[in-house]
């Protein structure tokens, strides 16, 4: 609204959020299988809210790896590669 109106945007929106953010899905979410098959799995990293008593320690990740519907490959990104990425983790030489 106002000035922001008139914004001219060098890509959609939609690429410009796959370019820049990422989703966080808790360890035991069951509809991470949609958002995969809809938008990929390059921007999703996953999370398994410690210290609260409803998130996923200390078997989160067990849970993760048992959801159906997500390929082992992308469990790998979302649970490794992708946060390598986005904090900038590089491998050990």
């Amino acid at each position: 609204y106002g000035d922001g109106e008139a914004l001219q945007l060098s890509a959609l929106p939609s690429e410009i959020f796959l370019k820049q953010c990422f989703i966080a899905t808790d360890s035991d979410e069951a509809l991470v299988a949609q958002v995969v098959d809809r938008y990929g799995d390059d921007n999703i990293v996953m999370s398994i809210d410690y210290p609260h008593a409803d998130g996923g320690y200390p078997n989160g990740t067990e849970e993760f790896i048992s959801l159906p519907g997500v390929g082992l490959e992308s469990k790998k990104k979302i649970m490794w590669d992708n946060c390598r990425r986005l904090y900038g983790f590089v491998d050990a030489a």
